[in-house]
């Protein structure tokens, strides 16, 4: 490798770094941000959060990785054109795609990377992240009892504390009401207290709650007496624990093969595969409709051929002298019958085509995802080649401009992105030509602003469109027209 190689290169992995974690880092934000509500206030270790990070991570480098490619691909070459080097280049006879050449390279290897990570490490980063984040969604909210709110949280409880106080460093609860329900009898056990305290296991599996100075109050459920009056216990205490089971608090991890069948935790061989599999349901099922429709309304079949070629040329004659031997109540009993056999068919179409209609979104869902690994690595090389000539032009370096050009281009191809995919799912394009729809469109965008920075052009000078306007003819006699002022009439 050329010393001018490794030079270049050594520009541009410096800013594609920085620029992929702020992505990566911005994109998590906002994930977080989404689904705060089902993170906060659950007392779920410290561990599984990181490793629900991880996995996001993981999830948003498909997003992260085009627009680093692109940014740093403006700050590189805008860099070089703003210090002036570019021209050194080309005084020294190196000309703009012998600059870019390692860039290139770079970038093709990058591409490689993108379907290899999109192929392998996605989909089991998001089986993962997928499992772990509905364990955590449906975990209880940690043990926060409020005052003077009812709090039935544990099962088989009702608490409510009417006061909180701080005392020597710990919380002192006051005038404490427990209602017992583990006997599932309603209302026939209630603890009152004047105070006390809850502490929680290291291991986090019991809350222990110490209260002082108090009663339980328990009415039997069946009663006993002679007046069918319940009987009914007091028994006042000065210190009493109660064990809480919170069993129910702790994590229970999902397993993982209940998710496994989605097509975003599939690689390219399964999920062709799954769109065989979808392909030949739907062979079945209209094979097995045909064979329903036609058990229902065909004549029974004869045993040789010259008896059923003899049936299928009577069977009007035959039709019309059953039909004029029948009664008109009988015709219309005959009439209701085959009324209800078309009924039944037209509704096994219906429900044939619901399910053929499943079908196809299936087979459109899965080939939409085939698509995405491959797309995510065209658009790396799409991207810089759009990124890296517009930041020869532009010879803006930093963040300022290089960011705000690169995030304008970027949205817009999101936004095609996310229309062309919807489209594809919603049956109105084929998914290939809504997955590649954004590629189409940066493509010719990419080769224009290639050819205009390898021919030098001044696109975004403003000068020269200034001199253009100027320079036309039709714009002179505007121009000419404007300032002349109109004669009085004496």
């Amino acid at each position: 490798m050329k010393i001018a190689d490794k030079y270049i290169l050594k520009q541009y992995l410096g800013p594609f770094i920085l620029t992929f974690f702020i992505a990566l880092f911005v994109l998590i934000m906002q994930w977080l941000w989404l689904y705060i509500d089902d993170l906060v206030g659950k007392g779920i270790e410290w561990y599984y959060i990181a490793e629900l990070f991880i996995y996001a991570s993981a999830h948003f480098v498909p997003m992260a990785l085009p627009l680093a490619v692109l940014l740093s691909g403006l700050m590189t070459m805008g860099n070089l054109g703003e210090n002036y080097e570019l021209v050194a280049f080309k005084a020294a006879g190196i000309s703009l795609m012998q600059v870019l050449r390692p860039l290139m390279a770079f970038a093709f290897l990058l591409s490689i990377f993108a379907f290899l990570f999109s192929n392998y490490i996605l989909p089991v980063a998001n089986l993962k992240m997928n499992t772990l984040f509905y364990d955590i969604r449906e975990q209880k909210p940690a043990v926060d009892i409020k005052p003077g709110v009812f709090y039935n949280q544990i099962e088989g409880y009702v608490i409510k504390v009417n006061k909180k106080e701080k005392k020597q460093g710990k919380e002192i609860l006051k005038e404490i009401m427990i209602y017992d329900h583990t006997q599932k009898q309603g209302n026939t056990t209630v603890v009152i207290a004047d105070s006390g305290e809850m502490i929680i296991t290291p291991d986090k599996m019991y809350a222990i709650m110490t209260l002082y100075h108090g009663c339980a109050y328990h009415e039997d459920f069946n009663p006993r007496d002679e007046d069918g009056l319940l009987p009914f216990y007091k028994r006042c205490f000065d210190e009493n624990k109660i064990y809480f089971d919170l069993s129910e608090f702790k994590l229970n991890r999902s397993d993982e093969e209940i998710f496994k069948d989605h097509y975003q935790m599939m690689n390219l061989q399964q999920l062709q595969n799954e769109i065989d599999t979808f392909y030949l349901q739907k062979q079945k099922q209209i094979e097995d409709y045909y064979n329903q429709f036609i058990h229902l309304f065909t004549p029974p079949v004869v045993e040789s051929e010259n008896q059923r070629r003899k049936t299928k040329d009577t069977l009007q004659l035959a039709l019309d002298t059953f039909l004029s031997k029948l009664t008109p109540q009988e015709k219309l009993i005959l009439f209701n019958a085959l009324t209800g056999q078309i009924r039944a068919a037209e509704n096994r179409a219906m429900v044939l085509g619901e399910i053929q209609a499943m079908t196809d979104q299936n087979i459109r869902n899965y080939t939409i995802e085939i698509h995405r690994k491959f797309t995510l690595s065209a658009a790396c090389i799409i991207l810089f080649f759009i990124g890296a000539p517009l930041g020869s032009i532009i010879r803006k370096g930093g963040l300022g401009v290089p960011l705000v050009v690169s995030v304008i281009l970027f949205i817009f191809y999101h936004i095609i992105s996310i229309s062309g995919e919807k489209m594809a799912k919603e049956g109105v394009i084929d998914p290939a030509l809504g997955m590649w729809l954004p590629i189409a469109v940066y493509l010719p965008l990419g080769i224009f602003f290639t050819i205009k920075a390898t021919t030098d052009s001044s696109l975004f000078v403003i000068e020269q469109y200034i001199l253009f306007f100027k320079n036309n003819r039709i714009f002179k006699w505007i121009n000419k027209l404007l300032k002349s002022k109109p004669r009085l009439s004496s």
